[in-house]
């Protein structure tokens, strides 16, 4: 009996080389759009996570617990007073002795400015001889609330 062959194959080895060709030609047709999608998906993970970190160094960079000074907001850069430290809650305000209370009612004008805008004004403290460092700290703490301070020594 004769064999018939096609370029030395035999009926039988070529029918399996085609099958195979044609599983292997499925096989890559099918895997084509799980690795489309699962390259996509990788890609859409790498810029969800670049973008969350951006957010993330971004909301740490900018973050700042501390109220803005009004000249931020456009007001003049001066001190609104200029206040010499006497005592814990003992202040100087153009020579006139005030606890911190009357402080800020003489300076109620520029807090409710300062409300408004959201923002502190600037008050600058004189430490004077005979109050010590504690004394001097508290006193300058009171002010904090309402006020940015600058502390000199004169």
């Amino acid at each position: 009996m004769r064999r018939f062959t096609v370029m030395g194959f035999t009926e039988a080895e070529l029918g399996f080389v085609l099958a195979g060709l044609f599983a292997a030609l499925a096989i890559s047709e099918r895997s084509e759009p799980d690795t489309r999608e699962a390259t996509a998906r990788a890609i859409a993970q790498r810029d969800s996570v670049a973008m969350e970190f951006k957010a993330f160094r971004d909301s740490v960079r900018k973050r700042s617990n501390k109220t803005p000074r009004c000249t931020e907001k456009g007001e003049p850069p001066d001190p609104v007073a200029e206040l010499k430290i006497l005592g814990r809650d003992l202040y100087s305000l153009r020579g006139e002795r005030l606890s911190s209370a009357k402080v800020f009612d003489r300076l109620s004008p520029q807090i409710a400015r300062s409300k408004a805008l959201e923002c502190h004004y600037l008050v600058r403290t004189i430490a004077t001889p005979g109050v010590d460092g504690p004394a001097h700290s508290a006193a300058v703490r009171r002010l904090w609330s309402r006020f940015d301070v600058d502390d000199r020594d004169r």
